[in-house]
């Protein structure tokens, strides 16, 4: 019955929507009475199909803003804390106590997975930690290239780090 209720929403039904993606939590009843209309009519246009698709993708655009919102803040706070950590460790570089700069480095190699922390077969830890020099200049165009969405994608033909070059034997 509901179905053939509605044939097309005009703007009174996107008020509605907002209202219900704006208070979740609030009962039908309530949502009837602030648009003046009874619970059950507003059931009929609740139901329909064509309100509840609309609902759908106003749900789905809602969610969608709220997670890239979430992210882009958190990618943003993230940054910033790597910039902070990196300019004080290349100004204290000579200061900085051993114990300081092996803490910073276990943390970052524990969030990239590289800590060793995963239990693997008895007996065996094998990890292998590789130390790259990188200049000033790479890595400020290595961030430029992180913030750039359209740089994110690693293409074969260009390599994010250079190939490792075997060391040669001294003396």
């Amino acid at each position: 019955m509901g179905a053939h209720m509605i044939k097309r929403l005009d703007p009174w039904h996107e008020k509605l929507i907002d209202w219900l993606i704006l208070h979740p939590e609030r009962p039908r009843r309530e949502c009837a009475e602030a648009f003046g209309v009874t619970y059950v009519w507003l059931s009929m246009v609740i139901n329909s199909d064509i309100f509840r698709e609309r609902l759908a993708e106003r749900h789905a655009k809602h969610a969608d803003l709220i997670s890239r919102s979430v992210i882009d803040q958190a990618q943003a706070v993230a940054e910033q804390s790597l910039e902070v950590i990196s300019e004080r460790l290349e100004a204290k570089r000579d200061s900085m106590p051993v114990s300081e700069v092996r803490e910073i480095a276990s943390l970052a190699l524990r969030t990239l997975g590289l800590s060793g922390s995963a239990a693997g077969p008895a007996g065996i830890n094998a990890n292998t930690v590789n130390i790259l020099s990188v200049d000033g200049a790479a890595l400020e165009r290595a961030r430029a290239r992180m913030r750039d969405p359209k740089e994110l994608t690693i293409e074969a033909e260009h390599p994010v780090l250079p190939a490792p070059q075997p060391a040669e034997a001294s003396g």
